[in-house]
C-alpha cells in the first residue's frame, strides 16, 4: 500500500467542514428523486418499466449506490464482496428485463453525476486536497461498478442464450425426425412458418486457413460468423442450423410453399447460395429441399 493510499483511507474528505459522506446520506432521499427523473430523461427505456418496477426495484437500487459510495468515502475503501454480488444480481435482473447493457452501465454514471453535483457545490477553495480525493475515490468506484455490472449482464445473458439455444435446437431436431413440431416451436417461441427452405451446405476453407503461422480455427469461426451472420441478414424469421467450419444444415423461413416453387425461385436460390459463397470467402455447395413443417418435397440445385 503506497503512502497516498494509506492517507486516504486514514482521511474523511470534508467540504466545507463537514464530511462529504454525511452530505451524501442526508441528501440520499432528494438524490434518488433527483436520480430517477434523470434516468427516465437520458435513458428513455427505463421511462418503459412499469411504474409499479420503476419506483420499487430500480429506486431502491439507486438509493442503495448512494449509500454504497457514502461508505467508500466514510471508509476509503471499495465495496465487498457482498455489495459486489448485489450489483451482479441487480444487473442480472436488468438483462433479463431487456434493459440494454449499455443503460444499465449508464445509470450508474447517471447517479454519480448527480452525487457529484450535489457536494462539490459545497467545496471551498480550500478543500482541493478533499475534491482531488473525492474524485480518485469515485472513478475507483465506477470502475468497480462498471465491471461487475458487465460481470452480472453478460453471465444472465449468456445463461438466456443457451436455453434459447437448447429450444431452438430441440426445434430443430423435431422437425428433422418428423411428427408435429408445433410442441417444440412454442418452447422456443418461434411461428412456425409456412415452409422451410432446407439448405445442406458444404464449405471449403477460407484462405487464411491455409496460410502457415495463421491460426486456423481463429480463421474458420470468422468465416462460420460470416455465414450465419448473412444467413439471419437473408432470413425474415428465425433459422435453424447445425453448421460447422465444414458446412451443416440450415432451415430458413420461407413464405413460398413447396408446390408454388417455380423457376423465380430457382434463380434466387442460386442466387443466395452465391451470396452465401462470398461473404463466407470460401467455396460453397449446396443442395437444397423446399419442406413444409409436417412434410417435405425435394428440390435439387
Amino acid at each position: 500500500m503506497t503512502g497516498s493510499n494509506a492517507v486516504e483511507r486514514n482521511k474523511v474528505p470534508r467540504f466545507g467542514g463537514v464530511p462529504v459522506h454525511k452530505r451524501l446520506q442526508d441528501a440520499a432521499g432528494a438524490l434518488e428523486r433527483a436520480v430517477m427523473i434523470r434516468l427516465v430523461e437520458r435513458l428513455p427505456v427505463y421511462g418503459t418499466l412499469p411504474a409499479e418496477h420503476l419506483g420499487g426495484d430500480i429506486a431502491k437500487q439507486v438509493t442503495r449506490g448512494i449509500r454504497t459510495f457514502a461508505g467508500v468515502l466514510r471508509t476509503g475503501e471499495m465495496p465487498g464482496q457482498a455489495e459486489a454480488a448485489a450489483i451482479r444480481e441487480s444487473s442480472a435482473r436488468r438483462a433479463d428485463e431487456g434493459v440494454p447493457l449499455e443503460a444499465v452501465v449508464g445509470a450508474y454514471h447517471l447517479g454519480a453525476e448527480e452525487c457529484a453535483a450535489r457536494v462539490f457545490s459545497a467545496a471551498e477553495p480550500g478543500d482541493l486536497a478533499d475534491v482531488l480525493m473525492v474524485q480518485r475515490q469515485l472513478l475507483a468506484y465506477l470502475r468497480l461498478v462498471s465491471c461487475e455490472v458487465a460481470a452480472g449482464y453478460v453471465q444472465e445473458r449468456q445463461t438466456a442464450l443457451s436455453d434459447e439455444q437448447v429450444a431452438l435446437q430441440s426445434l430443430l431436431s423435431r422437425l428433422l425426425e418428423g411428427g408435429s413440431p408445433q410442441g417444440a416451436a412454442d418452447r422456443a417461441g418461434i411461428q412456425l412458418p409456412a415452409c422451410y427452405l432446407v439448405l445442406s451446405i458444404a464449405m471449403g476453407p477460407h484462405p487464411d486457413e491455409l496460410v502457415p503461422g495463421v491460426n486456423h480455427a481463429v480463421a474458420a469461426r470468422r468465416k462460420l460468423r460470416r455465414l450465419r451472420n448473412e444467413i439471419q441478414r437473408q432470413t425474415s424469421g428465425v433459422p435453424l442450423s447445425v453448421l460447422s467450419g465444414e458446412g451443416g444444415l440450415v432451415l430458413m423461413p420461407c413464405a413460398t410453399s413447396p408446390d408454388d416453387f417455380g423457376r423465380a425461385d430457382q434463380a434466387r436460390l442460386s442466387d443466395l447460395v452465391e451470396q452465401l459463397g462470398r461473404m463466407c470467402g470460401a467455396e460453397l455447395l449446396a443442395a437444397a429441399t423446399m419442406a413444409a413443417p409436417e412434410g417435405r418435397s425435394l428440390i435439387t440445385l
